[in-house]
């Protein structure tokens, strides 16, 4: 493993350097990093139903689909993003607690009560200060995560919407009540931690190359940065369907989007903060066309294959649902 010393605090070139270590080499890469004043949001997830635009563009803070999975992220410059870059152990059944394993160790060595819990969360106490999700392409995986030292509590708290379906099984009904900032706990500043962090991973991991991206990477990675568009530059995606439905379940939220016709499916849209085994679009294009009410006798691939912790009888229940109105 190599630990990649990321200087940039533009979330569009971030992403970009991430995707091209994902894609373009083999090699296990660590980084830690910071974004200007950011909002990442998940990349399944409904921009118009999380994100406060209105407040975002007044804010002039930048909005960023990333390549994974999960739930919506504010950054800045009081907080730190970490970032690893390996080949797939699918043997792993746990492959976010073993990414986060070595920060959640850092954390304890502060002499903090941090633990891995639920599906992507770093806790201190009963306080969130970490949120993490993966993305995984081909034999490769990227797992990354926030590290929330601190925060403008007004842009984080205004920027995303905290809506009620997100908060079934939990005890709070806010952002700010869920979160914590960790550098409430330690005597450092957000330089020293990030310094911290990156010392104690180099070390777990017995990292040896410690290196800033070359000049030949910082001219591969601009083909990915298209990927990552500012949408407060570009203007926001919309998503507009006849038929909407949101269900939470244990592995995350899911919200479908249906155009039908004459009882077959014209148009799906699978949303929400749920993690990615393989892009949706084989298993969305194989069912265009399906009947509704026998979808199950017609399904070529199975939905678990595509999100993790999905079966096919959730699936198919709550598509009949939409469909009916019900």
């Amino acid at each position: 493993m190599i630990y990649v010393i990321n200087k940039s605090v533009d979330p569009s070139f971030n992403h970009a350097l991430e995707e091209y270590f994902l894609k373009d080499t083999s090699e296990s890469v660590f980084m830690i990093w910071q974004n200007e004043p950011t909002v990442l949001i998940g990349r399944n997830q409904n921009l118009e139903l999380e994100i406060n635009t209105d407040f975002t563009k007044a804010h002039d803070m930048h909005v960023v689909r990333r390549l994974s999975g999960g739930g919506t992220v504010y950054c800045d410059l009081n907080n730190c993003q970490y970032t690893f870059i390996t080949n797939r152990d699918d043997k792993d059944e746990n492959l976010f607690k073993s990414f986060a394993h070595p920060v959640v160790l850092a954390l304890k060595k502060l002499g903090l009560d941090a633990d891995f819990t639920g599906r992507n969360d770093i806790m201190i106490g009963d306080k969130k200060v970490s949120g993490n999700a993966q993305y995984r392409y081909k034999d490769r995986i990227i797992h990354h995560g926030t590290l929330l030292f601190d925060a403008d509590m007004e842009l984080l708290s205004g920027s995303m919407k905290a809506r009620e379906i997100k908060f079934i099984d939990k005890n709070v009904h806010s952002h700010r009540a869920h979160v914590g900032l960790i550098k409430n706990y330690v005597d450092m500043d957000v330089h020293e931690f990030i310094d911290y962090i990156a010392k104690n991973i180099v070390d777990y991991h017995n990292i040896s190359e410690i290196r800033e991206p070359s000049n030949a990477e910082l001219e591969s990675l601009k083909k990915y940065l298209s990927d990552f568009p500012d949408f407060n530059k570009t203007g926001y995606d919309k998503e507009h369907s006849r038929k909407y439905m949101a269900k939470k379940y244990p592995f995350g939220l899911v919200e479908y989007g249906l155009d039908d016709e004459d009882g077959k499916i014209k148009k799906l849209k699978i949303m929400g903060d749920f993690f990615l085994n393989n892009e949706l679009e084989p298993f969305l294009s194989s069912i265009r066309g399906i009947n509704i009410e026998s979808i199950e006798d017609e399904l070529k691939f199975d939905i678990g294959d595509f999100i993790i912790g999905m079966t096919n009888d959730e699936f198919i229940s709550d598509l009949k649902h939409l469909y009916r109105g019900e």
